[in-house]
């Protein structure tokens, strides 16, 4: 399958899944080891394949109803460690390279990874959870519609 396809493909999925973790969500998922292991894979190949591993983990933490604090504390290293874990599985197993960045391009990123941070956590103490919940909901719709058009665009 074409990249742009696969990415217009997993975008509406998402957006599916997305909306039936919505329309269910006084409904509770089991959290068991089957049910990680399903939220990890799905996240891992969304990831490595079309950039957007969040909302598969985003659906997992609405449908189990994990404490938002929770949520927020292990999504930090998960992402990191995704993120690695993808680009180092394109670098072997696919045509991928390193990004060719300059020194001026990666002191910016990480400024800006240091500044999101430190705004985070300020919004943290002011956000109620119920608040930060949906508007969690609504990037991960956004995610999901940016994949379709980046999809689209590719065609």
């Amino acid at each position: 399958m074409s990249a742009a396809w696969l990415q217009i493909s997993i975008g509406l999925l998402l957006v599916v899944a997305l909306t039936f973790s919505v329309a269910l969500r006084r409904a509770t998922l089991h959290d068991t080891m089957a049910v990680r292991s399903m939220a990890g894979a799905a996240s891992g190949l969304m990831n490595a394949t079309a950039g957007v591993g969040g909302p598969a983990v985003s659906m997992y933490a609405l449908a189990t109803h994990w404490s938002h604090r929770g949520f927020v504390a292990t999504m930090q290293p998960y992402f990191l460690t995704i993120g690695a874990t993808s680009l180092v599985a394109k670098m072997v197993f696919g045509n991928a390279e390193p990004p060719q960045l300059s020194a001026v391009i990666w002191l910016l990123i990480a400024a800006a990874l240091v500044a999101g941070l430190l705004l985070g956590d300020v919004l943290a103490r002011v956000i109620e959870p119920s608040v930060a919940r949906r508007m969690l909901v609504v990037i991960a719709y956004l995610g999901a519609a940016a994949t379709v058009v980046r999809g689209i665009t590719q065609l």
